[in-house]
C-alpha cells in the first residue's frame, strides 16, 4: 500500500511537468512533499532492512514499477 501511495503521489506530479527538466523537478518535489506528508510510509519504503523480494513478488513488482 505504501508503494502504491508513493507511486500515485509521484506520478501525479510528474505528469504536470512539460519539458524534461520540469518533470524532473516535479518528481524531486514529489519526493520531498511525500516524506513531509507521509513520514512513516516513506520510512517503510526506503528502510534498509527489507524482506527478500523473492518471498513477496507483489512487493517486488511495486518496487520495479516505481523505480
Amino acid at each position: 500500500m505504501c508503494f502504491a501511495l508513493f507511486e500515485t503521489h509521484v506520478r501525479e506530479r510528474e505528469l504536470k511537468g512539460g519539458a524534461a527538466l520540469d518533470r524532473l523537478l516535479s518528481v524531486v518535489d514529489a519526493y520531498v512533499s511525500f516524506v513531509l506528508e507521509h513520514p512513516v510510509e516513506y520510512t517503510l519504503i526506503f528502510a534498509t532492512q527489507q524482506p527478500p523480494p523473492v518471498r513477496y513478488p507483489e512487493l517486488l513488482a511495486a518496487r520495479r514499477s516505481l523505480f
